[in-house]
């Protein structure tokens, strides 16, 4: 007999399934030969502007070393973490999007195994992952079981990294709610991460570097158009005034919309969180710095 918990489980992959099965529908024909701009993540920055700059700051040498990317889409960052020579499994919940990502490695060249299977149930043998990568996967999961297959699958000593949405704005939190997104690939299980969320997610590992981004001002220059020129002298004005002001007041990220943050599998017998290391301008509790979203993925 199924319990409760399972079934709710089942119930929320489905709606996965069904929500990137529209979002494969809408991105048939897009051009998978064209890649990501691949200077800006070869080789980033620790003091970059970007959000997913700074996520490709934290993974490291990544050199031979099997990297799992965790809600892998259509695979533009599994291509682009084999790109840095990495051994990438690419996972996902739907295969109308590995699909989309098995085409793109095959255009691009680049050789990514590819799984289609649950966060919660990966079927990866115990501690064989060197690095788990997730660009906005967590606000889609469970965390609590999504937290259980990481801490199994990870090496002793391995490590994840991730960007998210956050709202700690209890203002942001109830806007949210009076104004849901109505687009046909946005599930009714995806929100947004709180700090209390992520604490309790990192339960088990070692935090060893967190910023955040994207505060309000960025918010509203996105509204205006700038975000459309994503590297434009304009969109990078907003971005560094929001790293000014985090800079200046570091409680501004209390009001910012995505944080990226590293956690490392423990070698010792620690259990609670720590932040081990920390990047420059930022803190643990509010937390620093800036960033961008474009449609659901991070610039």
């Amino acid at each position: 007999m199924i319990d409760g918990h399972t079934l709710e489980i089942e119930v929320r992959n489905e709606a996965e399934r069904k929500r990137s099965s529209e979002e494969a529908r809408r991105r048939e024909g897009e051009n998978l030969a064209s890649p990501r701009n691949i200077t800006r993540y070869m080789n980033p920055q620790q003091d970059t502007v970007y959000a997913l700059e700074y996520t490709y700051y934290l993974l490291g040498n990544v050199l031979n070393k099997t990297v799992l990317d965790l809600g892998c889409g259509a695979g533009e960052n599994s291509v682009l973490l084999a790109r840095r020579a990495a051994k990438v499994v690419g996972l996902d919940i739907s295969p109308d999007l590995v699909e989309i990502a098995k085409r793109r490695a095959q255009v691009q060249g680049q050789t990514v195994q590819f799984i289609v299977t649950s966060a919660y149930a990966t079927g990866l043998p115990g501690e064989s992952i060197d690095v788990v990568f997730g660009e906005a996967i967590l606000h889609h999961l469970d965390l609590e079981h999504a937290a259980n297959e990481i801490r199994r699958i990870l090496r002793p000593g391995g490590y994840a990294v991730f960007v998210e949405p956050i709202r700690d704005s209890a203002t942001g939190r109830f806007l949210r709610r009076l104004m849901p997104s109505r687009q046909p690939d946005i599930s009714p299980y995806e929100y947004p991460l709180t700090q209390k969320q992520l604490v309790s997610f990192a339960q088990g590992f070692e935090l060893s570097a967190i910023r955040r981004f994207d505060l309000p001002f960025s918010q509203l220059a996105g509204r205006i158009g700038w975000r459309r020129d994503c590297l434009g002298w304009r969109h990078r004005f907003a971005l560094n005034v929001d790293q000014w002001l985090l800079t200046a007041v570091p409680w501004m990220g209390h009001f910012a919309s995505i944080v990226v943050f590293q956690m490392q599998a423990k070698t010792s017998s620690a259990k609670q969180p720590q932040l081990t290391s920390m990047s420059r301008n930022s803190s643990w509790n509010p937390i620093g710095l800036e960033g961008r979203v474009y449609g659901g993925r991070y610039a």
